[in-house]
């Protein structure tokens, strides 16, 4: 009688290895009772996994979310149950360029429910308790006297 392997999720069964032979699936070798040398078979998988199935063709019967790299294109493919993507490359901490972007300031001032609110590109700053006197806005209880001045 041979070894019947199930998924992890589901059990469901995904390969029969019959006694003394040895069945490669997604790119590792399953092996039946009996069959070889288990040591160095199982080191083989270890080094297979680690390498991410590097080579220049995918591995054979590839599982779905099984990693492959490519080493003719250097890059970091996943197997999605129909085919191979593309992972985005990693880069290297000095590959990273940081720029400083300048954005415009263009807030806009809205009074909701009593609150006076300040927003910038989308975000709220602040929201504030607010008395008006015409077109002007005072903030009390603030650290400085903040008084805005709305006009058209």
């Amino acid at each position: 009688m041979g070894i019947v392997l199930t998924q992890t999720e589901d059990h469901a069964s995904i390969a029969e290895v019959p006694s003394k032979t040895i069945r490669e699936l997604a790119g590792i070798k399953l092996m039946g009772k009996g069959a070889g040398d288990i040591v160095k078979t199982n080191n083989e998988n270890i080094i297979k996994i680690l390498q991410n199935f590097a080579g220049e063709m995918p591995p054979e019967d590839p599982m779905p979310g099984q990693l492959w790299y490519d080493t003719s294109d250097q890059i970091l493919k996943l197997f999605h149950g129909n085919g191979w993507i593309e992972l985005s490359p990693v880069k290297r901490r000095d590959e990273f360029r940081l720029t400083k972007k300048e954005q415009p300031l263009t807030p806009s001032f809205d009074i909701v429910n009593n609150s006076f609110e300040i927003t910038r590109n989308g975000l709220m700053l602040s929201t504030f308790e607010y008395k008006q006197k015409g077109n002007t806005i005072i903030i009390p209880n603030s650290k400085r006297s903040d008084i805005i001045i709305i006009s058209n």
